[in-house]
């Protein structure tokens, strides 16, 4: 299939993005219970990641919907469904039978200090708290569970294409689409007691994400099928940006009332932190789509490169980056400089694993010569 510069772009934002939040999650000040260890942070981290949480998902599933209506102009049912058992399906399952028990593991070696884990008995029990844990809720899905709403959203896609014909998306502008997207995810978000749309981690998909996500998905069906027009959005692209992280600032700050729930005013500013995070997510993930879009829409060897490997960069980033993570955590330092080691370092060895794994395609594809 052809590449498309901005969209290999599009990737990597995205891809850097995500390495990034993933890579300061343990030194927030705001502690959470789907890591590993948790140290005492900075608000940097929370800021920043509170911003890319904003929207880096939402552009991956823009550039899923994008593709879908590409892969589906340019090839039939059998073909594309073909295509995504091994793109999707076969790496989710691996990933289930091997990923997640890895970082469920690393959940139960996390109660340990120092390295008092470097026992087989201690790795073992560990092992086994996981996979307990990962039973009592359904199983969890961890970081695959952007393939498993991919696959749900394909079929559900399809199903629609079935029964209602081919042509299925209205004939609606892309702005005017947007604002009811937005109401919708709003409105899905009501629904939540949450704040934020927090990412499915198990096999039970969550209205509030289904319906956003889905949303986003169909948004770039949009932006593929009805050839938009966006001059004049791409030139106010970066004003879009900077709007959306303000609008996302004062849902940052609402956060910080979440627990107070005997505040007078608690409902107010719940709707607040809703309404301007369903605001900041739209903004900054389209925004950020028409300005990689006008400014970097041409290509390059290392460009190309990355957003080849991005897929399991994708894949195999999130267990490294937490193991990296408790193996710094007994060390004295700055948590700057451990957010910086494990970023630099996940990376560098998430693109040798690449490099790795493609020699060993290539001499299994040469066994078969």
């Amino acid at each position: 299939m052809e590449r498309i510069a901005y969209i290999d772009n599009m990737r990597n934002t995205a891809n850097v993005v995500r390495l990034f939040i993933h890579a300061g999650v343990p030194y927030m000040v705001t502690v959470t219970g789907m890591w590993p260890v948790n140290e005492k942070g900075n608000w940097f981290f929370d800021i920043l990641n509170f911003e890319g949480h904003l929207f880096v998902m939402e552009l991956y599933f823009l550039v899923a919907g994008f593709m879908f209506s590409m892969q589906q102009k340019k090839s039939d049912l059998e073909a594309f469904i073909t295509n995504r058992m091994y793109r999707i399906v076969i790496p989710f399952l691996l990933g289930m039978i091997i990923l997640i028990p890895f970082i469920l593991t690393l959940f139960g070696l996390g109660k340990y200090d120092a390295y008092d884990w470097f026992k087989t008995e201690i790795i073992i029990q560990a092992f086994k708290d996981g996979l307990e844990l990962g039973m009592q809720n359904f199983f969890p899905t961890g970081h695959l569970w952007f393939l498993y709403y991919l696959l749900l959203f394909y079929v559900v896609t399809l199903l629609i294409i079935r029964i209602i014909g081919i042509i299925y998306l209205p004939k609606i502008s892309l702005g005017k689409f947007v604002v009811i997207a937005c109401a919708a995810s709003f409105a899905a978000m009501l629904f939540s007691e949450k704040w934020i749309i927090e990412n499915p981690l198990t096999l039970t998909p969550e209205i509030t994400s289904f319906v956003h996500f889905f949303l986003y998905f169909i948004g770039g069906q949009i932006l593929y099928k009805q050839k938009v027009k966006t001059i004049k959005i791409e030139s106010i692209s970066g004003k879009i940006i900077w709007f959306g992280f303000m609008i996302g600032l004062l849902s940052a700050f609402c956060q910080l009332y979440f627990q107070d729930t005997h505040h007078e005013y608690y409902i107010l500013i719940g709707i607040l932190a809703k309404s301007t995070y369903v605001m900041s997510s739209y903004l900054l993930a389209y925004g950020t789509w028409f300005f990689i879009k006008k400014n970097f829409n041409r290509s390059s060897p290392l460009a190309q490169y990355f957003a080849k490997a991005s897929y399991w960069i994708y894949l195999v980033n999130l267990p490294i980056v937490m193991f990296l993570h408790l193996m710094l955590h007994p060390i004295d330092i700055s948590i700057i400089i451990k957010f910086i080691i494990v970023f630099i370092l996940g990376i560098s060895i998430s693109i040798s694993s690449y490099l790795m794994q493609l020699k060993v395609v290539a001499f299994f594809d040469r066994l078969k010569i």
